[in-house]
């Protein structure tokens, strides 16, 4: 067994390997359980994890404000841009102000990629109102990361990756399921 496979059984931190946590989530959510939401706690729960790097979006952007969400993401961005990568979360309810948040966050150092939770804002995956998203992600070659819960949304995110090919999706919870994550794996290799 490596030492780093060793370390990691026992949980201690990995000092030599570099490591990201691509999807996590600042704020409270009335759903479960967040005890340190704030920059400050995820980051001292980040260093007794191990882990250098979070990419981050605010529970308030897939709930009720994205706009507030994003804005408490680029402060955190700002104020801690060696520990935490913004994602701009976006609500297809309101297409109008997709592309302007996109331009408007993406000006933001540290802001890198974008977050979208369908479950949350009512819509699917491949619903309209979406494409100005994936079309940026695919323009600037920049990560989507897509809540995905179930079969047929693991098989939504592999038709956008053929239709985008230069974006880059992340299937959050890889579909959520042993059968969806089969299915994610495949989807991948």
């Amino acid at each position: 067994m490596s030492n780093i496979c060793k370390k990691a059984r026992e949980g201690i931190p990995l000092e030599d390997v570099l490591i990201i946590d691509c999807h996590c989530h600042m704020g409270y959510w009335y759903r479960f359980h967040v005890p340190q939401g704030t920059p400050e706690g995820m980051l001292a729960s980040m260093d007794r994890l191990g882990i250098d790097m979070a990419c981050v979006t605010h529970h308030s952007s897939i709930g009720p404000d994205y706009r507030f969400g994003n804005e408490q993401v680029i402060e955190a961005v700002k104020k801690y841009p060696d520990r935490f990568i913004g994602y701009i979360t976006l609500n297809p309810n309101y297409p109008d102000d997709m592309k302007s948040e996109i331009e408007r966050c993406l000006a933001v150092p540290g802001m890198k990629g974008i977050k979208l939770h369908p479950d949350c804002h009512g819509r699917p995956i491949e619903y309209k109102n979406y494409n100005a998203a994936y079309e940026t992600a695919n323009e600037l070659h920049i990560p989507v990361l897509i809540h995905t819960w179930g079969e047929n949304e693991v098989a939504a995110v592999d038709r956008l990756a053929a239709h985008y090919p230069g974006a880059n999706f992340i299937m959050g919870h890889a579909g959520g399921d042993i059968r969806s994550m089969e299915d994610a794996v495949d989807i991948v290799n």
